[in-house]
């Protein structure tokens, strides 16, 4: 009862969220008549909790009950769908539509296969769609593609806009182990897909008003103001960098920079956090101070000064959290009580959530606040495994003693929020030990440099001094990325895994909550590692449930315009056929997003044969990352080398299959690729003796039969002149499924592929 005195607002705030967990799963529909009711439980509740003051256990139960319901009903009414919601109007196929909304997210620049271009929420009023004009609610997340004039249509949060583009609903999952993006968009309140481009209208009809929306749509210009500063003085990677640890703007960070950081568990530099808004909220109350304000004064002034650098960071779940608990802190502080983080915390996760319930379906809001309870209840057992001292010591003994709390805090986090990253990630990172002892005060030192490039720049009296501090953080983040690559490319600096199960889940907390309790009790080391000991069996009776099919199994991923397929066999052979491609600019890279997610959640970590069927990128664009984080045991390629088709991609897969050493063949009409028991894999192109010339009808062309007398036939991009030759097979085309050449499109001689298609007699037909 006493702890409950001491935080009375864990309570609430555990219910708050249960009820937006529960309603959020289940997609409850609140009627305007529902509505009404459920008002009524909640003031019923309430009555019965005032009502018995007495018996605290009974108000604890009412007051629980009551929030439980409000927070159900706060996601019901705000995120959840409405009576009249967009999502009933739409479908599957992207339609040519006209929109009329209210921005209600600052927009987001990333560099996209077009160019620059916009993303943000829009908050629809009505739309014209199939020539018919509706009214409607809902938001949807809209993409404007290398918009027309950014200077001058540059929309900004609180404008109402009409626009031209493509409307559908949110994209379906459609590869197994990649997340259900469009459940994750309704959770967070996103009813559409909103797709507009150059040749579409825009327009903005009216600015924002009101006081909170002139204030956040000042920042939001001071925000473009300053990256136009960094842009200044910075390129490359240090701009990147520069741009998201001041300013939250991640779209910059280039795709090996993200793997570095995500095999060595240091993606949380890329977050604007506690160690941002700390730095923030230390100058504010230096300033204040300086100029003579009361304690007291510099203390509110400073907390109204670190949520306003929230705002203008973009609202991030981890700023936000960051800066109410700071602001909850600073305010305590003023008026002489002492601070309570954990009360912080959860006055944080009740407000963001109440203003925002989707925000709790969002990763970066789940790990933050999981990082910071893990940082509070762990971080004691960590200290005393590792032997952290609180006294006051000097020389060495400094240095060892913050190695030592760098080290622990870093375990607390990593073993807090393991299971989550593990889901999200698929990925395990004991590198993260080390790495973050070099990451943290590498990440002080840049924010502080970032911050004066863009004070200096603006300065016209001091502005040649913003070469200084942009020369240094030139130099540091190309050290710091050496450091992290080179930690994250030792052996067992990461690994790969399936997804925990819920099982999984509960058994790992339960386990971390007993070895907490038992430590506070006895103190002893031994616990925390018995702790490991059971961690690591769970993860040995994951993989070990991971066997190969009794069948062989296919997988042909939707890896949009190009080709990916996974061939696992029950003798435990697998092989990959193409890895997809690594998209344009910002896009997604099918080997990293795709295909790797598979083959960790299938326990899949060597493959022993890689098929090139040909060097186009929308075939092997997926393999350097595949390359650089599975064993391959043989590639396989048509031994067609140079031609006008050869890319550097293709040059730099070859030179990556090189010095991993993994050895390559080359192989031409009626080989036969063995290996795998009981199954028949025949190449049926390219041709032993005379190339076509082009990389399409050179692909190789794969039969394969499985053990149980199926057939399935990959046919890459081969063209009727390919299709041609392999004509002279006769029955031996005939097969159950077909992979379609080239796409279904551009194949050549009609009649040729007519015949084809008759000879293969297929069943099944995959179009990718």
């Amino acid at each position: 009862m006493k702890s409950f005195l001491a935080r009375p607002l864990i309570l609430p705030a555990v219910f708050f969220l249960a009820g937006i967990f529960i309603c959020g799963l289940s997609g409850i529909v609140i009627s305007p008549a529902s509505a009404r009711v459920v008002i009524a439980v909640q003031v019923g509740l309430l009555i019965l909790s005032l009502a018995s003051l007495r018996s605290f256990r009974l108000f604890y139960v009412f007051i629980a009950l009551f929030f439980l319901v409000l927070g159900g009903f706060r996601y019901a009414v705000s995120v959840g769908p409405a009576q009249g919601d967009v999502s009933s109007l739409l479908g599957e196929k992207a339609e040519k539509a006209v929109v009329y909304g209210t921005v209600v997210s600052d927009p987001e620049r990333f560099r996209s296969y077009r160019n620059e271009s916009l993303y943000f929420d829009l908050d629809l009023k009505k739309i014209i769609l199939g020539g018919k004009e509706q009214s409607t609610e809902g938001k949807i997340r809209v993409t404007i593609y290398d918009p027309n004039d950014p200077k001058e249509k540059n929309p900004r949060f609180g404008d109402s806009v009409v626009m031209s583009g493509k409307l559908s609903l949110p994209p379906r999952t459609v590869n197994p182990a990649t997340p259900d993006f469009r459940s994750m968009f309704y959770r967070m309140g996103r009813r559409g897909r909103f797709l507009s481009s150059r040749g579409d209208i825009f327009g903005i009809t009216s600015f924002g008003k009101g006081p909170i929306t002139g204030i956040r749509r000042i920042l939001s210009a001071l925000r473009q103001k300053a990256v136009q500063k960094l842009k200044q003085y910075l390129r490359g990677p240090a701009l990147a960098m520069a741009e998201s640890v001041t300013l939250g703007i991640r779209s910059g960070i280039d795709r090996q920079t993200r793997d570095i950081l995500a095999r060595t568990g240091t993606m949380h530099m890329l977050a604007v956090s506690g160690l941002h808004v700390g730095i923030a909220g230390l100058i504010f109350l230096g300033i204040f101070r300086t100029v003579g304000i009361p304690k007291g004064g510099s203390h509110i002034l400073a907390a109204m000064g670190i949520l306003a650098f929230a705002v203008f960071t973009g609202c991030r779940p981890s700023s936000l959290r960051a800066a109410i608990m700071g602001s909850l802190l600073l305010l305590s502080s003023s008026l002489g009580r002492k601070a309570d983080i954990v009360n912080a915390l959860a006055v944080s996760a009740l407000i963001i959530t109440f203003c925002d319930p989707g925000q709790f379906f969002s990763p970066g809001f789940i790990l933050s606040y999981l990082a910071v309870m893990s940082i509070v209840s762990l971080t004691p057992l960590t200290d005393g495994f590792f032997g952290v001292s609180s006294g006051n010591v000097r020389g060495a003994a400094k240095i060892k003693m913050y190695i030592s709390k760098a080290v622990s805090i870093s375990m607390a986090v990593w073993i807090g929020t393991m299971p989550v990253i593990g889901a999200y990630f698929k990925i395990v990172t004991p590198s993260c030990l080390l790495a973050n002892i070099v990451a943290v005060p590498a990440l002080f030192a840049m924010i502080i440099l970032s911050a004066l490039v863009i004070v200096f720049s603006l300065a016209p009296f001091v502005c040649f001094f913003a070469g200084v501090p942009a020369f240094i953080m030139t130099m540091l983040s190309g050290f710091l990325m050496k450091v992290l690559g080179a930690l994250a490319s030792l052996p067992g600096a990461f690994v790969r895994i399936a997804s925990p199960g819920v099982v999984f889940t509960a058994l790992f907390y339960t386990a971390l909550a007993a070895t907490i309790v038992v430590f506070k009790r006895r103190g002893k080391k031994v616990y925390l590692i018995c702790f490991f000991l059971f961690t690591a069996n769970l993860f040995v009776w994951k993989e070990v449930s991971l066997v190969p099919p009794e069948n062989t199994r296919i997988t042909i991923f939707h890896t949009g315009k190009s080709d990916a397929s996974l061939l696992e066999f029950p003798s435990g052979g697998v092989m990959l056929i193409d890895a997809g491609t690594a998209g344009k600019g910002a896009g997604r890279d099918s080997g990293r997003d795709i295909v790797a997610p598979y083959l960790a959640e299938r326990g899949i970590r060597r493959i022993d044969c890689a098929v090139i069927t040909h060097q186009h990128e929308d075939h092997i664009g997926g393999f350097p990352f595949i390359l650089d984080n599975f064993k391959v045991g043989v590639v396989i390629d048509s031994g067609v080398f140079g031609g006008k088709e050869s890319t550097r991609l293709y040059w730099n897969v070859l030179e990556e299959i090189r010095k991993k050493k993994i050895p390559r063949v080359s192989v031409k009409t009626g080989d036969k690729i063995k290996g795998f028991p009981r199954v028949d894999i025949t190449v049926l192109n390219p041709p032993e003796e005379v190339y076509f010339g082009d990389a399409n009808n050179d692909s190789i062309v794969l039969k394969v039969v499985t053990p149980h007398g199926g057939g399935v036939m990959f046919t890459a991009d081969a063209e009727s002149r390919a299709l041609r030759e392999m004509l002279m097979f006769g029955e031996e085309l005939e097969i159950d499924i077909m992979k379609v050449p080239h796409h279904a499109g551009g194949l050549g001689d009609r009649t040729v592929v007519e015949e084809f298609f008759k000879r293969a007699a297929a069943e099944y037909f995959v179009v990718t």
